[in-house]
C-alpha cells in the first residue's frame, strides 16, 4: 500500500488535533463549516481532474469518485445542525480563504497532472486503518464538549462511506492499471 508513503498530514487528524485539548463550540462548528464547504466544493477540483485526465481509465476512476462525493457535504450540514446553526446560515455562508484556495490549489493540481491529483486525494481520505481511531477521536470531542453522542454521525457517515469505496486507494488503483508513470507527470500543459 502507498499510505506510508506519504507523511501524516491528513486533514482529519488536524482537525482532531485541534479540537482534542480544548473542543469549544465555536471551533466545533469553525472547523465543520469550513469541512462543509471543503467537500461541497469538491466537484470543482474533481471536475478539473475528470476534464484534465490523462487517460480514460483515470477519467472513469475520477468520474466514479465524483458520484460517490458530491452529495457528502449534506452529511457534514446534518452535523451542524445538531449544533444548532439554522440552514440559512449553512448554505449562505461562505468559505474562508484558506479553504477557498486549498480548492483552487486542487483544481490547479488537477489540471496540471493526474498523479499529482491522486497524490492529493492520498492525503486527504480517511483511511480503513485510521477510521476506528476519528470515530474515537470524535465521541470523545463530543463528551468534552457535552454535546449528544450522535452531534457527528453525519461526519462518521461520510468517513465511512469514503473508507467503504475505496477513495484513498485511487492513487495505488490508477498506479496498477497504468504500469508505468505517464510521460507527462513533469509537466505542465
Amino acid at each position: 500500500m502507498l499510505h506510508g508513503q506519504f507523511a501524516d498530514v491528513s486533514l482529519i487528524r488536524q482537525h482532531i488535533g485541534l479540537l482534542k485539548s480544548a473542543p469549544t463550540r465555536d471551533l466545533i462548528i469553525g472547523i465543520l463549516l469550513e469541512t462543509y464547504h471543503f467537500v461541497r466544493l469538491s466537484t470543482r477540483h474533481i471536475g478539473a481532474a475528470i476534464n484534465s485526465a490523462e487517460d480514460d481509465f483515470a477519467a472513469g476512476l475520477l468520474s466514479r469518485y465524483l458520484t460517490e462525493e458530491y452529495s457528502h457535504y449534506s452529511l457534514i450540514a446534518t452535523c451542524l445542525r445538531k449544533l444548532g446553526l439554522a440552514e440559512e446560515h449553512i448554505v449562505t455562508a461562505h468559505p474562508l480563504i484558506g479553504t477557498a484556495s486549498l480548492v483552487s490549489m486542487f483544481s490547479d493540481v488537477a489540471r496540471s497532472s493526474t498523479l499529482g491529483y491522486l497524490c492529493c486525494l492520498n492525503l486527504i481520505e480517511m483511511r480503513s486503518e485510521d477510521l476506528a481511531e476519528a470515530e474515537d477521536a470524535w465521541v470523545d470531542i463530543a463528551r468534552k464538549a457535552n454535546l449528544p453522542p450522535d452531534t457527528f454521525s453525519g461526519l462518521l457517515q461520510h468517513m465511512q462511506t469514503d473508507v467503504n469505496s475505496g477513495h484513498s486507494d485511487l492513487l495505488e488503483t490508477w498506479l496498477q492499471e497504468i504500469r508505468i508513470l505517464p510521460p507527462r507527470v513533469h509537466t505542465r500543459r
